[in-house]
């Protein structure tokens, strides 16, 4: 993932970017409307896109968020990668995650 964590904080929220662009996290359950808008600045600032509606494939047009959870990989200690996980899971810890 690519972190803004050396750049300034959009909307007091740090964002991450997956490898491919398209989806984009932010640390903690960030109330929705927030988590869009922090990635959507993101995406202007950082990635210089116009805007995410643009590049949105959604059904709506518009980005769409979750919450979800993600652990450190225990395979792997030294690396960064992380992994899906269920709340109750040891390491696990809240993201928000905003899809175009």
């Amino acid at each position: 993932m690519i972190s803004t964590a050396a750049n300034p904080a959009h909307y007091g929220h740090h964002v991450w970017q997956d490898e491919d662009g398209e989806t984009y996290y932010l640390a903690g359950h960030v109330p929705l409307r927030r988590a869009i808008a922090a990635a959507n600045r993101y995406a202007r600032v950082e990635c210089g896109l116009v805007n995410l509606y643009d590049d949105s494939e959604s059904p709506s047009g518009l980005p769409e968020a979750c919450h979800v959870w993600w652990k450190p990989d225990p395979e792997d200690a030294d690396s960064d990668w992380m992994l899906p996980a269920s709340p109750d899971d040891p390491g696990a810890e809240p993201y928000t995650e905003v899809h175009q």
